[in-house]
């Protein structure tokens, strides 16, 4: 995708963003980057030396403004001052300030922080990885599961819809949390058999939710263990969601090759997971997904969303082929990015 050069009529952004938008143009305040672009357009590694910060992290955060019309990317990796840049004390974020935080712990601070370290903010605030200070701490955990789950029964029914999951005998959910996905794939594939792999802790939240539909009896499994080390053997299809986007390359490719080990010839791995453009023109569709990459910025090590060049460089590293990529109708930011075992 190349730069978009007619900017479409002005639409909201998405429920619940707006806390999040409002922390990015402060931060951008605050950084003065409307000074380092008022000369015209500059490259990231150019603009991050101005304002001593990290590159690669400055640029996540460029592309985000990029979807508001603050910057505009007008080739990869060079930004210019967007149509909607606000001048002077405008850059404090006011009219996006949303209902509130959409997540703890994510402010105009967090964000600064990561922004010029290029480091997860939860770090300096807790201590520990992300996931680490999750699992210590109970509210935190039963947080996170509450709303991994309402977000996956908001996105199952377009994500099921967009796959023919019939097609399959047995589905592997790796990373599945409380079932809720695998849950509606076997309602809409009276045939198939579904298996939630995740951890431990997961486990009895997926077998609860799971058996509480007499529907589903007798197709269902819940497997625990960590991707990290392999995944059950017996899928026709294993599924991937939300969640390479939690880690590093290194990371996902290991969890990759977990999945490739133990694939048949003929079987199937299905991602979804927001896929970014090559070059952030503005357009509210690609706002959800570049809003999600400042927040694995902020809370992850290394984790991010990702271009398709990106998850076919990753897939093809970890033994498999790039079959299909393509955005899920009804979804407001998920792709589907199919692969298959490489020969």
């Amino acid at each position: 995708m190349g730069p978009v050069d007619i900017i479409p009529a002005p639409m909201p952004a998405p429920p619940g963003a707006g806390s999040l938008v409002g922390c990015a143009v402060e931060v951008a305040g605050l950084l003065s980057l409307a000074d380092g672009l008022s000369g015209g357009p500059r490259r990231v590694a150019d603009l991050a030396a101005v304002t001593g910060t990290h590159g690669p992290s400055l640029h996540r955060l460029l592309r985000a403004l990029a979807c508001i019309r603050v910057t505009h990317e007008v080739a990869p990796g060079v930004f210019a001052l967007g149509a909607d840049c606000p001048a002077g004390e405008g850059w404090a974020g006011e009219g996006w300030a949303g209902d509130g935080p959409a997540f703890p712990l994510f402010d105009a601070d967090s964000l600064l922080y990561s922004v010029r370290t290029g480091q997860p903010a939860i770090r300096r605030l807790t201590g520990r990885p992300v996931f680490d200070y999750i699992r210590s701490d109970p509210d935190a955990s039963a947080a996170l599961a509450a709303f991994t789950a309402a977000a996956t029964e908001r996105a199952a029914p377009a994500l099921v819809a967009a796959s023919g999951f019939a097609r399959f005998g047995t589905v592997v959910d790796v990373g599945g949390g409380a079932g809720t996905l695998v849950k509606h794939i076997l309602r809409a594939s009276g045939a198939t058999r579904g298996v939630v792999f995740d951890t431990a802790a997961s486990s009895s939240a997926a077998a609860r939710e799971l058996a509480a539909d007499l529907r589903l009896a007798g197709r269902w499994e819940v497997r625990a263990g960590n991707f990290f080390d392999g995944v059950p053997p017996g899928g026709d299809a294993y599924v991937l969601k939300s969640v390479l986007h939690d880690w590093d390359d290194h990371a996902a490719a290991r969890i990759l090759r977990n999945c490739r080990a133990v694939m048949t010839p003929a079987a199937r791995l299905i991602i979804f997971e927001p896929v970014l453009p090559r070059v952030t023109a503005w357009s509210p569709a690609y706002l959800p997904a570049v809003l999600s990459d400042l927040i694995c910025l902020v809370f992850t090590d290394g984790g991010r969303e990702r271009t398709e060049a990106d998850y076919r460089a990753l897939l093809a590293g970890a033994g498999l082929d790039t079959a299909a990529v393509s955005a899920v109708p009804g979804s407001a930011h998920f792709h589907r990015v199919e692969a298959v075992p490489g020969r």
